[in-house]
């Protein structure tokens, strides 16, 4: 179960997100459902459809990539960016965008390839590595009925 993280803590901060996957929208819904400020943005509109109706986040439907999109969908006020797609490229492409051209003081990113990881942290993204932490909490998992 993943601990939940103090309202208080959270109520201030604005937090942006690119790619309403089933990721990006559990963060985007969590963070909102604990006070946060959330802009989520994706390059298909009808990704927003599975959201829940009473999500108080902002929607935006453009390209991460496309600096204009960015400014106008708020990334400037973001103090954290969740770079959350299925693609490894332009998780690290939008997480360099924030860091580097806007300075989000807070970028982190998806990224499923765990030789891509490294590679990603050295540029300054803090990765989130899928596959090696789901195999992780599987295992775990595994070993504590295995003791049981």
């Amino acid at each position: 179960m993943v601990p939940r993280p103090s309202r208080q803590v959270l109520a201030t901060h604005t937090v942006f997100i690119t790619g309403c996957t089933s990721l990006g929208a559990h963060l985007a819904t969590r963070l909102a459902g604990e006070g946060c400020a959330v802009r989520l943005l994706d390059r298909v509109a009808a990704s927003f459809s599975n959201l829940p109706d009473r999500l108080q986040a902002a929607c935006i439907d453009g390209d991460p990539l496309d600096l204009d999109v960015l400014r106008c969908a708020g990334i400037e006020k973001a103090e954290f960016v969740l770079a959350t797609s299925h693609e490894d490229d332009l998780n690290a492409a939008t997480s360099l965008v924030a860091l580097r051209v806007f300075g989000a003081p807070h970028v982190f990113a998806r990224i499923d390839d765990p030789d891509r990881a490294a590679s990603y942290e050295q540029l300054g993204i803090t990765t989130v590595c899928s596959p090696p932490m789901v195999a992780a909490a599987f295992l775990q998992r595994i070993e504590s009925i295995a003791r049981e």
